[in-house]
């Protein structure tokens, strides 16, 4: 246990430096530990941390490979808000790439998913970010302006200040 938390403490420390090549290597090494020692949960986190490494430093392919991977472990199923995550990442990763039709697909699963989420989840606003923008690019502007009347219903008085902003910015 002490060596996998030392590898995400660096690992968390290099991401916080912006240091993601170095984030990502420490992100591996922890997942790593964490597979050995059966601690799947830690395992998915640090697998998907360095996705999230990869995407930053425009490795995209290497990126999607991982996704893909944690999407087909049982975790991504069992768990909806793993499953919106893996999924908004995949439909950035395949925008990222000039896969248009790909991503609108996952972002559509994404939001399909997010039904099972309470309203106002961080995740539902970041997977209808994800489609929003991937119909954008793929010049649907109707239904990319649809959801964005959905995603303004998804925020209220109570919803914190940066995620009201997050929406009214993607929605202008």
């Amino acid at each position: 246990d002490a060596e996998y938390v030392l590898a995400g403490l660096y690992a968390r420390q290099a991401w916080d430096l912006r240091d993601y090549p170095l984030a990502a290597s420490h992100a591996a090494a922890a997942a790593q530990i964490a597979l050995e020692g059966r601690n799947t949960s830690a395992w998915w986190n640090m697998t998907y941390m360095q996705a999230e490494c990869l995407m930053k430093q425009g490795k995209l392919q290497e990126c999607q490979k991982i996704i893909q991977h944690l999407l087909e472990h049982p975790m991504a199923t069992e768990s909806v808000g793993l499953g919106v995550r893996a999924r908004q990442m995949l439909a950035a990763v395949c925008h990222g790439q000039g896969q248009l039709t790909t991503a609108v697909e996952h972002a559509q699963e994404a939001v399909r998913l997010c039904a099972e989420l309470p309203k106002g989840s961080t995740l539902i606003i970041g997977a209808l970010r994800a489609l929003i923008g991937a119909l954008a690019e793929s010049g649907r502007l109707d239904e990319a302006w649809n959801y964005c009347q959905v995603m303004n219903e998804e925020t209220d008085e109570h919803s914190m200040s940066q995620l009201a902003g997050e929406v009214a910015w993607v929605i202008g």
